[in-house]
């Protein structure tokens, strides 16, 4: 749902004529995806993408400011170009140069506790790998399980707060290409709503993992029937095998279902049931101390109104 937030806002903003520059400030996203949003809904491009290119501003004197003190925002603003030019421009001139963010870039080499397998579920779900590091959005009302991310991963950094249409939303964005390349090792890959590969997890931190990918893309609910109604939409792949894993873990035989709604490759683990609904949660939170407390507190919510707990 944020992606396609985020993507209407980038085509009205373009259509306002606001410059590719001043997109890449507003929201805080890459030229790079901004052209390709652009080229998947046909809408032409004129001269004033090339703003970007056309600054008066050097490599060098960009990596001067910085060295300075002034901070990559600031220098994004001052001469409106986006925050990745800067980025770019540091490298480029002086590769050795150590960007300001520190960051554990190792953090994810070996998946072997509760809070890697799950923030790895977390990125799968709302993550996206652009191969220059990652990011996540979420809203304001989340934004504790991104501040326990940051400090798991040791990023001195901080969120970027995203006002679109009168709400807030904030980003962890990590530059590492190495953090970028582990989680294309994992199976998060670049583009991974299509070309997501399941990750190989011990199953003793499996429904660790796969709590994230709740936390970003399930919900649940209670129906008509007073029936709880749990589900997990994303990638075909991933949650075929999902599917698999809770049917098998949880006793239960739930159906995976693809409905022509979805444009991609997304299906849906989708069921209403209190006493299946009571096994899954079991499952997902079993040795739990990482997760979305408004979904846990739904789940307890929802179990007590139908008695399911």
């Amino acid at each position: 749902m944020l992606k396609e937030v985020i993507e209407s806002e980038i085509i009205r903003l373009y259509e306002t004529k606001k410059s590719i520059a001043d997109i890449c400030s507003l929201l805080k996203v890459s030229h790079g995806k901004i052209y390709n949003i652009l080229n998947k809904n046909n809408i032409k491009k004129d001269k004033r993408s090339r703003k970007i290119r056309n600054t008066k501003i050097s490599y060098i004197e960009i990596i001067s400011l910085y060295k300075s003190g002034i901070s990559v925002k600031d220098i994004s603003t001052k001469y409106d170009i986006c925050e990745n030019t800067v980025y770019s421009a540091i490298k480029k001139i002086d590769r050795s140069f150590k960007l300001k963010y520190s960051k554990n870039e190792e953090y994810f080499d070996i998946v072997d506790t509760e809070d890697k397998a799950y923030f790895l579920g977390l990125l799968y779900a709302d993550g996206c790998n652009n191969g220059e590091g990652f990011y996540i959005t979420l809203q304001e009302r989340d934004m504790d399980i991104l501040l326990k991310f940051k400090d798991y991963l040791e990023f001195s950094g901080d969120l970027r707060l995203i006002r679109l249409k009168n709400r807030n939303y904030y980003s962890l964005n990590v530059s590492s290409r190495k953090l970028s390349n582990v989680l294309t090792n994992h199976g998060c890959n670049i583009n991974k709503t299509i070309n997501a590969i399941f990750p190989k997890i011990s199953s003793e931190l499996m429904n660790h993992f796969i709590r994230g990918l709740f936390d970003g893309d399930g919900s649940v609910s209670i129906d008509r029937r007073n029936q709880i109604n749990f589900s997990i939409v994303g990638n075909s792949d991933i949650i075929s095998e999902v599917g698999n894993i809770i049917n098998r873990e949880c006793n239960i035989n739930v159906k995976i279902r693809k409905p022509k709604r979805y444009k991609c490759d997304i299906s849906i683990y989708q069921f209403g049931g209190n006493k299946q609904a009571k096994r899954v949660e079991e499952y997902l939170y079993k040795n739990a101390t990482i997760f979305l407390d408004r979904k846990r507190l739904k789940f307890i919510k929802d179990g007590d109104k139908t008695n399911m707990l």
